[in-house]
């Protein structure tokens, strides 16, 4: 069995995915750094990748790594926000396991994020960075419904997050 998280900036799925997979013991697996890893020695943020190459590479780098999950289990695949630009995604990440939503209020979201260089790079490229992540979050909502599970995390610390995680897990295998 598989565990995949995604859900926006900010919602806690490399904390979580973290916890998890400790807790679990499953192996963690963030795609976003493994993408990076396939870029190439010296790329450590996805700006990076946008920067020397475009979106085009980016997009390649996620399917490959996405691709590669198909076969593999016992892992918890954090997804970074940038996977809703992949075609096929949602029958791809269906067949790689669960799909557990993390989610937030916007403004929990631009808290937990607004002083993350890497998170706002983009965002600060197009005007005021917090209006373009609120259309952003609008713009990605129709991808999020593909979740098996959602958890609202606005008012849970890490911990409470992975408990409410597992909890779901089990109603869901009842």
């Amino acid at each position: 069995m598989n565990i995949v998280l995604i859900g926006p900036m900010g919602a806690g799925k490399t904390t979580v995915g973290k916890i998890l997979a400790g807790s679990l013991d499953m192996k963690y697996i963030s795609v976003d750094k493994e993408a990076h890893k396939l870029a190439g020695p010296g790329i450590t943020k996805t700006y990076q990748i946008h920067e020397r190459w475009g979106v085009g590479r980016y997009r390649t780098l996620l399917t490959r790594v996405i691709s590669s999950l198909l076969k593999r289990d016992g892992l918890i695949v954090d997804c970074g926000e940038g996977i809703v630009v992949l075609p096929e995604k949602e029958k791809k990440l269906k067949a790689i396991g669960k799909v557990i939503l993390l989610i937030a209020k916007p403004e929990i979201l631009w808290k937990r994020i607004k002083y993350s260089e890497p998170r706002t790079y983009f965002l600060s490229k197009e005007g005021d960075p917090y209006e373009i992540y609120k259309r952003n979050l609008r713009l990605n909502k129709p991808f999020f419904s593909i979740a098996d599970i959602k958890i609202d995390t606005t008012a849970l610390t890490p911990e409470e997050m992975v408990e409410r995680v597992v909890k779901e897990l089990k109603k869901k295998k009842e």
